[in-house]
């Protein structure tokens, strides 16, 4: 359901409408998992992170254009779960 780059124009409008729209699938998605899947999880910061994530990746590939910004895409896109995992333990531990 995610929509490319390049759906409402090549502009830089168009691909930040189509960012910001797959922003917010992708943390509605991770937020729903995360409330399925994981329930003592916070399923608030699943979905905050996913879509920070999603929009910062966009961000880095549109500014940073050929092989260096999917590279820089593709690591920010996993670096939520393990933030997600570090930020959980630290709440655990002040407990």
């Amino acid at each position: 359901m995610a929509l490319p780059m390049t759906h409402f124009g090549r502009g830089v409008v168009s691909k930040i409408v189509a960012g910001t729209y797959n922003a917010g699938l992708s943390g509605t998605a991770a937020f729903g998992s995360s409330a399925i899947f994981s329930p003592p999880q916070n399923p608030g910061l699943a979905g905050t992170l996913a879509g920070g994530a999603t929009a910062m990746g966009t961000g880095f590939k549109s500014l940073v254009p050929g092989p260096a910004g999917i590279f820089m895409n593709q690591i920010i896109q996993v670096a939520p779960g393990s933030l997600q995992k570090a930020i959980e333990n630290q709440k655990e531990a002040k407990k």
